[in-house]
């Protein structure tokens, strides 16, 4: 059964598989696929850490909102 909460991925240029996004879309109902750019370790090293950063503060920020309207809504 999919996870039923928004999931974000955040993938590196590597291809460390066929698929986009490494199968995740298979099991989760809502998947955002970040591209941050570099390798898997670089992803920690300045300046990619910067962007990861920013697109971590906002996926939180995105599930944040989504969890606020849903409890509204009950």
């Amino acid at each position: 059964k999919p996870l039923q909460m928004p999931v974000t991925l955040f993938r590196s240029d590597e291809q460390l598989s066929t698929s986009p996004d490494f199968g995740w879309g298979a099991l989760c109902a809502k998947l955002d696929v970040v591209p941050i750019g570099g390798s898997h370790g670089s992803s920690l090293e300045p300046p990619r850490r910067a962007l990861l950063c920013k697109s971590f503060l906002a996926a939180v920020e995105r599930a944040s909102q989504k969890s606020d309207v849903q409890a509204t809504a009950s």
